[in-house]
C-alpha cells in the first residue's frame, strides 16, 4: 500500500513538472520574435532567376507621378529599372499587375533595360502588348523623407519586339527594396 502511494505521488509530481515545462515552452514560443510578419527587404531584384543587387534608387516627380530609376549592379542581365507610380491614387496600395484600367489617373508602369535595349515594359493603362500575366506590386513613397519601399512579387511578362519596348522573351521579376532615394 505504501509502495502504491509512493508511485502515485511520484507520478503526480512528474506530471506536474511535465505540465510546467510544456507551459513554459509555450510561453517562450508565444513571446518569440521569430513570428514577425514585417517584410524583410533585401535591396535586390530577381530577374529570370538571377539575383541582382540594387546599387542606387533615384526619384523624380512629374505632376502626380513619381518616377523611380533603379540602377543595378554591373555585368548582370539588366542594368536599369524604371517604375512610374501615380502617388495620389496608388501609394502604399497593393497593385495587381494583371489588371489594367482605361484611366491614366491610376497609372503605373515597370520597364526593365539592359543598356539601351528594352527587355520588357508593363503598363497599368489598358494595352494588351504591355500586360503582365502575373504578379503584384506595392510601393510606399514618403516625399518628405524620400524613404521608399518597393515590393514586386511574382511578376510575369512578355513584351513583343514590334513595340520597340521588349525583346519578345518571357520574363519574371521580383523586387525587394527599402531605402532613401537620391
Amino acid at each position: 500500500m505504501k509502495l502504491n502511494n509512493l508511485f502515485a505521488n511520484a507520478a503526480s509530481k512528474a506530471l506536474a513538472l511535465a505540465a510546467a515545462v510544456m507551459m513554459m515552452g509555450m510561453t517562450f514560443t508565444a513571446c518569440s520574435s521569430d513570428n514577425d510578419d514585417t517584410p524583410k527587404f533585401t535591396n535586390t531584384v530577381t530577374l529570370d532567376g538571377e539575383v541582382i543587387k540594387i546599387e542606387k534608387l533615384e526619384m523624380n516627380k512629374i505632376g502626380e507621378v513619381y518616377w523611380l530609376s533603379i540602377k543595378l549592379e554591373k555585368e548582370k542581365k539588366a542594368t536599369d529599372i524604371l517604375i512610374a507610380l501615380n502617388h495620389s491614387t496608388l501609394n502604399n496600395k497593393l497593385i495587381d499587375l494583371t489588371q489594367q484600367t482605361g484611366s491614366a489617373v491610376s497609372t503605373w508602369s515597370i520597364s526593365v533595360l539592359k543598356g539601351i535595349n528594352w527587355l520588357f515594359c508593363g503598363y497599368g493603362v489598358k494595352h494588351e502588348k504591355f500586360k503582365f500575366s502575373g504578379g503584384t506590386m506595392k510601393i510606399n513613397i514618403n516625399p518628405t523623407t524620400k524613404e521608399v519601399e518597393v515590393t514586386v512579387t511574382g511578376g510575369k511578362i512578355n513584351t513583343p519586339t514590334d513595340t520597340n519596348q521588349g525583346d519578345g522573351q518571357d520574363h519574371t521579376i521580383s523586387i525587394s527594396y527599402k531605402g532613401k532615394a537620391k
